[in-house]
């Protein structure tokens, strides 16, 4: 969908002063654009003091006319059970080779022993909606028939709070009450107030059941936090 007002775009800071650039963004899954835009950044005397650039989240392209433009926010089937790799790649359009008039192109960009570009990576998926089992009281995935444009998807149910971990069906750090990720500018990095966040709960929340759990009484039944080849002795 597109992107509202005042948050048009994401806001990116830049570790030296730049005046034109160029950001790109796309499902690496499906190889859908949902950002492809010049942007010209004006002098900025705070920033640049500090020997920095920032495009602000309200920033208009340079090309306003061109298709793809305008930031679409990212966007899942409903029925989607997978995750999406997107990828925001950033380059430079403002230097010159050495003859001071010909200007850098796509190959070039900031010009380091990374690339040409860039990067920003971030995941986006949807997570399985959860409803208490009246028997165990234990959280299970809702179940329902696929349809076709409805909310129910084709992927395997995993009965076990440890699995859908594994599997990356919840998210440990996630605030639903807030709406944190938990995550700091770097999705992979965790906020360590997002690990304190109720007294470290999350490990006793994620933590395998004790051996005095039914689970462990009875020989010969699968294991399901290692899947159907081992089974309890």
């Amino acid at each position: 969908e597109e992107a509202i007002m005042p948050e048009l775009h994401p806001e990116i800071v830049f570790n030296q002063i730049v005046k034109q650039i160029h950001v790109h963004m796309e499902d690496t899954k499906t190889g859908q654009v949902y950002w492809d835009a010049d942007y010209e950044i004006p002098t900025q005397f705070i920033e640049n003091l500090k020997g920095k650039s920032k495009l602000t989240k309200t920033m208009l392209p340079a090309n306003p006319l061109n298709p793809g433009t305008n930031f679409r926010k990212p966007c899942l089937p409903k029925d989607e059970n997978e995750p999406h790799l997107f990828d925001i790649s950033i380059q430079t359009q403002d230097k010159t080779y050495k003859d001071g008039f010909t200007l850098w192109g796509k190959h070039e960009g900031f010009h380091n022993f990374r690339g040409p570009m860039a990067h920003i990576g971030f995941e986006a998926y949807r997570l399985p909606v959860l409803e208490k089992d009246p028997e165990s009281g234990e959280e299970k995935e809702q179940l329902g028939d696929w349809e076709p444009g409805g909310s129910y998807s084709k992927g395997p149910a995993h009965d076990s709070r440890q699995m859908r971990l594994i599997y990356g069906e919840e998210d440990p750090w996630y605030n639903e009450d807030t709406g944190d990720t938990g995550r700091v500018y770097y999705d992979y990095i965790i906020n360590p107030w997002a690990r304190r966040r109720g007294m470290y709960k999350y490990l006793d929340k994620y933590a395998l059941p004790p051996l005095t759990h039914p689970q462990h009484q009875s020989s010969g039944e699968v294991n399901p936090y290692f899947g159907p080849e081992f089974f309890l002795l």
